[in-house]
């Protein structure tokens, strides 16, 4: 019975984090963890902690994870609503994934000792606003925090590093136009599935590597002409009546990759109709 709850778990395991069954690569071993699950990949340990209600052993999982380097941490359907000061300050982790969890707020010191994380998730949570203290992750390559209940984006800190924003599927309304100026490494943004109804024409003006914006399904009736140089762009399911400026048309045309640059499939009526 026992061996047979231990495959399981392996199973689970190996589905949550997406590597097959393999030998310790990394030179570092998973540690004998009580209530989380341990793989070690060539990468470093993956660790999943799920379905935890009680803190007391989420934290003891954490001492024992003090001072290994890890692949990743998931902490999945885990009983947390705020994130302590210095939660993650004894845990060396390059990729860190909070979902589906009662968690509300972050405090200012929350992320402070985490300064090698490269990814943070933390969809599918209860967030209303842009977590407190990402600050002190300076090396941030990939802040995703998609299906919450975000309103602003105004205390987005400085991010620098940050190449992928996804704010998909919030409840976002307008964006502000300095909030991206510090994002100069930016290229991939994800703005799908909120209630933006406006976006200046100077939004994405400092971002110059920009590559990606997805702003299906919002409310948006106009596409400035400053986003005609972007090589993809998602629009889809809007309130658009037509596209004003020309030129981002006919640059989508004469290049022959119109479907690539703009979809507007299903909410765009013709151009045409409305030069009547």
């Amino acid at each position: 019975m026992a061996a047979a709850q231990l495959t399981l778990a392996s199973l689970v395991l190996y589905a949550c984090l997406g590597e097959r069954p393999c030998v310790a690569e990394s030179g570092v071993d998973c540690p004998n963890l009580d209530w989380c699950l341990c793989n070690t990949t060539q990468h470093g340990p993956r660790v999943l902690c799920r379905a935890i209600g009680d803190t007391d052993k989420l934290a003891e999982e954490f001492s024992k994870l003090a001072g290994i380097e890890m692949d990743f941490l998931i902490l999945d359907g885990v009983n947390i609503t705020t994130l302590p000061p210095r939660y993650f300050e004894n845990l060396t982790v390059k990729a860190l994934y909070v979902k589906n969890t009662p968690l509300q707020f972050t405090e200012p010191d929350s992320f402070k000792g985490a300064s090698i994380l490269r990814t943070l998730y933390m969809g599918h949570n209860q967030l209303s606003a842009i977590p407190d203290g990402l600050e002190a992750v300076y090396g941030l390559k990939e802040l995703r925090l998609p299906n919450n209940y975000i309103k602003s984006t105004d205390n987005l800190p400085p991010l620098r590093s940050v190449t992928d924003l996804d704010l998909s599927s919030n409840l976002i309304e307008k964006l502000n136009n300095t909030v991206l100026r510090t994002f100069t490494g930016l290229r991939r943004v994800w703005l799908g599935n909120n209630l933006i109804s406006y976006l200046s024409r100077d939004f994405f003006s400092n971002v110059s590597h920009l590559e990606f914006i997805d702003l299906h399904n919002n409310f948006l009736t106009d596409i400035s002409y400053s986003f005609y140089k972007l090589p993809h762009l998602t629009v889809s399911t809007n309130k658009f009546a037509f596209i004003l400026r020309q030129p981002f048309c006919m640059r989508c045309f004469v290049n022959r990759t119109f479907m690539s640059c703009i979809s507007v499939l299903g909410t765009l009526k013709r151009y045409a109709s409305n030069k009547k």
